[in-house]
């Protein structure tokens, strides 16, 4: 119960420091249109590939300061700032990697991630997806 109740706080903090800092939960977030094919990959599930997938055309993958192995490999735990545990996606930390726009709602596909790093990057909306990641407990978003 305990747990449960301080992962609702860090998630209603999470979204107070969004919305301190001028981002809206209420935009639409954008599509992801990649032709990387998730049913191939290793190492995660095929919801949280394309999750990543998703950040990755959502936020500017393309021109990201670093995207070592997005979407260049079939093991998304090796792709930079992705860490994994027990065949899940537990952590990502993309800290001042050039991020742009909206996350897209498959954020919400990471409902074992811990721990999400996404500060001094230029996102603009959270989706209200973003309350499906109640492992959450550790966040930077500023």
């Amino acid at each position: 119960m305990k747990t449960r109740m301080y992962t609702m706080l860090l998630i209603s903090g999470l979204l107070l420091a969004a919305l301190m800092l001028g981002i809206s939960a209420t935009q639409p977030a954008a599509q992801a249109q990649a032709d990387f094919d998730c049913s191939a990959v290793t190492g995660v599930t095929v919801e949280e590939c394309e999750g990543l997938v998703a950040l990755y055309t959502a936020t500017g993958g393309e021109n990201w300061t670093n995207k070592t192995n997005w979407l260049q490999t079939n093991t998304p735990c090796n792709w930079a700032g992705v860490t994994c545990n027990g065949g899940r996606v537990s952590w990502l930390s993309l800290y001042e990697n050039r991020l742009t726009g909206a996350l897209p709602p498959e954020i919400g596909n990471f409902t074992a991630m811990t721990g999400i790093y996404l500060g001094n990057n230029q996102l603009t909306s959270l989706p209200p997806q973003i309350g499906s990641l109640t492992a959450l407990t550790w966040t930077e978003t500023n």
